[in-house]
């Protein structure tokens, strides 16, 4: 095997790293902010530090599916039926280990309430991935067009 490639393929692996990071970083912090509302909804004012671990250590488990199961779905240039499925998939997933690990305490009201805000989590997570690469796409070509102007002179 060739030096390059061994680099070539330990980037793409370091690549896929970042982006699980990225995304149980950005869906932990979704549902624990459901989980904080539903707990504020029941006048309860801690949290379980197990339940957040839980939380987290999920988050991580469906960024690996989403990565290299799913064809990280939610960073799609558009919204087909591979889309749609994987976000129901994944919502469906975690509404199933939080009702299995009690989250919220195998209420079927806030765990179908928590399945809708999953829905809507991806939908904005998908949002907020297209309108930045729509930005970067911008920014890039910007520049590109600068280093153009600079080359010519």
């Amino acid at each position: 095997m060739k030096k390059s490639s061994l680099k070539e393929k330990f980037m793409h692996y370091l690549g896929a790293e970042i982006w699980i990071e990225y995304k149980a970083c950005l869906y932990s912090y979704c549902i624990m902010v459901f989980y904080c509302a539903f707990l504020l909804f029941r006048r309860i004012y801690q949290a379980r530090i197990l339940i957040l671990s839980e939380m987290v250590i999920a988050a991580y488990f469906m960024g690996y599916v989403q990565v290299y199961l799913l064809k990280n779905f939610d960073e799609s240039d558009r919204l087909g039926k591979h889309e749609i499925l994987s976000i129901l998939l994944c919502s469906f997933l975690y509404t199933l280990i939080s009702y299995i690990l009690s989250w919220f305490g195998r209420s079927l009201p806030a765990t179908g309430l928590f399945f809708l805000f999953m829905l809507f989590s991806f939908g904005c997570v998908y949002l907020v991935n297209k309108i930045r690469r729509a930005y970067d796409t911008r920014n890039l070509n910007k520049m590109l067009a600068e280093f153009k102007k600079g080359e010519g002179k």
